[in-house]
């Protein structure tokens, strides 16, 4: 169990090289992503010094910067298949074959240009639209002793600009524009207005021309620059056919070999060595020598550094149940030392979630849902049918991470919500397996109190898993005397639970004749000074919140006859004959469709809230403390290029 619910048993190492071997060595440990990098220790790194800084850094960070300006200049384009770049001298020579700054410059500023031209453009226009109906020549407008403007405005502003500037002129305009003229040395005042009423003014262009051919003449120019605009972005879409994929895999190889050289000139160093110390698995530390060995000829030393400093944390889970990691990282993530729960949150999340469903239909529902959710986000449409308001909003809300998340855990929960559904026999509230097969299912209403039972028998049993987890951790940490304390827990929780057991069926009796009255007061009693000797007597008044937490699992059928007890009201109508009018029917049909829409989002949301609480708040307050921190290996994730030291080609070789 220990195994499996750990995560990775993490090391600080220290590997010593030739400095003739450094930059290689950084390449390897990146390509394998197997070590977290950390500072040297400060008496390592002042023994061996610090080198200068190469050249060379200088100057790929420079081509760097380069052709991640030429990516952005240009439109991408698909990247077809992953370059390998040989070594240095093969980049170089690849770089060396591009030639498009040039031509990349004189359309970037041609660009601009044109921009500018048409957004000066379409302000004009914008000025001169509301003009259009007006004969007079645009000239009378602007003078040395007169000012005009163009502003809309929803309210009648002409008193309001009037009150500031008596011999204002205005003129009201179609569709709530206004023409403002104003003597010359009013344009402070006249802006003082505009800002403290919140509406914007567009100065009247000065043009000897009436509005209407003016406002055609600047039709047809920005038909003209949108044309030549056009023309520079055909251009562009030329190079980027003939250079993107060059680009792209030029400028990922130049980041690598960048922020290999950038670590690699850091690293503590003499005249013919240096050294380096980082975080990594337990299990890799074979491996990684024998990687090292083969790149260094056998010239290096790694050794294990002990420390007392805190190791990184690096779940171990197996992949199909990585996604349930998101809910412990939501809380906090472990220690290397503490337990990793994961697996618990996987297996007991969708069965208390199935539990507070208890329907097929709405788990068919969900079931679906999730699928359907899951394989949008995996495989996203052209064009979405869904209102963009909605799928923006719930984008910008929960993200496609966390929603693909809640898809993958909504389908075993959905699952086995079917299952529940299926032994209760309820489909959107109506009993269709006794209708069509004469099936009595398990009625919920009828076994409330044999439910709430069942409900504290898992409550207990969480609670207990939950303390043995706790004693256990304390135990291997050597906190043995925390770890007795969660025995005392222990006892207590289970001694009052089978002592309540004893009352509610009237077999508690202080004689031989009840072994288990015995029994359960003595563990009550024996947990109850253990947890005083152990924690202290403040810890004694906190044992009425282990009777709650034991008892807040009866939530369980809370929310489960909640949704039973809403479905059955809106089927109601129909599973009690229905109505014999056409109005009676379709008032039927509406309550129906609309509240089972309603339950069906209540069945998503409350059992996924009140679930996770319950593991959150009364099971992993018996062990689980968190606050660890997230194993960062040194790597890179490359997309156009392919890796030198790619360990499974590696593997392959050999």
């Amino acid at each position: 169990m220990s195994m499996v619910l750990r995560p990775h048993r993490m090391v600080k190492v220290r590997i010593i090289a030739g400095n003739s071997r450094r930059r290689e060595i950084i390449s390897v440990l990146r390509s394998y992503g197997m070590v977290q990098l950390e500072r040297v220790d400060p008496t390592v790194a002042e023994e061996l010094g610090s080198g200068t800084t190469s050249p060379k850094l200088e100057e790929y960070n420079k081509l760097l910067q380069t052709f991640r300006s030429y990516e952005n200049l240009i439109p991408p384009s698909p990247v077809k298949g992953k370059r390998l770049f040989k070594d240095e001298k093969d980049l170089m020579a690849e770089i060396r074959s591009i030639d498009v700054e040039s031509e990349l410059l004189e359309l970037k500023h041609l660009e601009d240009d044109i921009l500018s031209d048409i957004k000066d453009i379409r302000v004009r226009i914008e000025a001169v639209e509301p003009l259009k109906s007006l004969p007079y020549d645009l000239g009378i407008y602007n003078s040395s002793r007169i000012k005009s403007y163009i502003t809309r405005s929803e309210d009648d502003i002409s008193e309001l600009i009037r009150k500031e500037l008596k011999d204002a002129v205005i003129t009201p305009l179609p569709d709530n524009y206004y023409l403002i003229s104003i003597r010359s040395d009013q344009d402070k005042d006249l802006a003082r207005v505009a800002t403290n009423n919140h509406f914007t003014l567009m100065h009247v262009p000065e043009i000897e021309k009436s509005p209407s051919v003016y406002l055609e003449y600047l039709k047809k120019s920005l038909a003209e620059r949108e044309r030549e605009l056009s023309k520079v972005n055909d251009r562009l879409k030329q190079i980027s056919k003939r250079y993107y994929s060059r680009i792209a895999q030029i400028r990922e190889e130049l980041e690598i070999l960048v922020s290999n050289l950038d670590v690699a000139e850091k690293l503590p160093r003499s005249k013919d060595i240096f050294a380096l110390e980082g975080w990594m698995k337990k299990r890799d530390l074979d491996p990684l020598r024998s990687v090292l060995s083969r790149i260094s000829s056998g010239r290096f030393l790694m050794n294990v550094v002990k420390t007392d400093e805190e190791a990184p944390t690096l779940l171990a889970n197996h992949p199909r149940l990585s996604f349930f990691e998101f809910f412990i990282r939501f809380y906090s993530l472990p220690k290397e030392a503490e337990f990793d729960p994961t697996l618990i949150f996987a297996v007991v999340f969708p069965i208390f979630f199935a539990l507070m469903v208890g329907d097929w239909g709405y788990g068919l529902s969900i079931l679906l849902g999730a699928l359907w959710l899951k394989h949008r986000i995996e495989h996203p449409p052209r064009v979405s049918h869904l209102p963009k308001k909605l799928s923006t909003f719930v984008g910008r809300i929960f993200g496609p991470g966390p929603l693909l998340i809640l898809a993958k855990t909504l389908i075993p929960s959905g699952i086995l919500a079917i299952v529940v559904g299926l032994l209760f026999d309820n489909f959107f509230g109506f009993q269709v397996l006794h209708a069509l097969f004469g099936f009595n299912g398990y009625d919920v209403q009828k076994n409330v109190p044999q439910l709430l039972l069942i409900s504290g028998y898992i409550g207990i049993v969480m609670v207990a898993f939950g303390l043995i987890l706790g004693a256990i951790d304390n135990y291997v940490s050597g906190r043995k005397k925390e770890s007795a304390g969660k025995v005392g827990w222990l006892l207590f929780a289970v001694g009052i639970v089978i002592l309540g057991l004893n009352v509610l069926h009237r077999s508690f009796v202080i004689s031989g004749s009840s072994p288990s009255s015995l029994i359960s007061l003595g563990m009550v009693i024996s947990g109850i000074i253990l947890i005083a000797l152990m924690e202290g007597g403040q810890s004694v008044i906190e044992l009425s919140t282990m009777i709650s937490h034991i008892l807040s699992f009866t939530r369980i059928v809370g929310v489960l006859l909640a949704s039973v007890i809403l479905a059955f009201i809106v089927d109601l109508p129909f599973s009690s004959g229905g109505t014999s009018s056409l109005i009676g029917t379709a008032m039927a049909v509406m309550i129906l469709v609309l509240g089972q829409m309603f339950n069906l989002i209540i069945a998503i949301f409350e059992p996924g809230i009140q679930g996770a609480r319950l593991i959150y708040v009364e099971f992993f307050s018996k062990f689980y403390h968190g606050g660890g921190k997230p194993f960062r290996p040194f790597a890179y994730r490359r997309r156009y290029t392919r890796d030198p030291y790619d360990p499974e080609r590696t593997k392959a070789k050999n």
